[in-house]
């Protein structure tokens, strides 16, 4: 562990396709926490992320496509 972080986990759920019209009539965020939120797709990852949590989205898309789970480290899979 480096610096002050904590110990973390994250979990990435499928929440289906969501469109612009569904998103701004359905999402509220906090406009003191958050200035500006967008749709965006899976392409625009490596553009949008940290490495690391570009590596974790992929991997989350492979384990869609797949339908199995997968476990990372490091944002990367781990093969037993």
């Amino acid at each position: 562990m480096s610096g002050d972080r904590p110990p973390l986990a994250n979990y990435v759920f499928d929440g289906g396709v969501i469109t612009e019209e569904w998103a701004r009539e359905h999402v509220r965020v906090d406009t003191d926490e958050v200035t500006e939120w967008r749709l965006a797709d899976a392409a625009d990852r490596e553009t949008l992320l940290i490495p690391l949590l570009a590596h974790r989205l992929t991997a989350c898309l492979g384990a869609m496509a797949s339908g199995a789970a997968v476990y990372l480290h490091d944002g990367r899979e781990v093969h037993a």
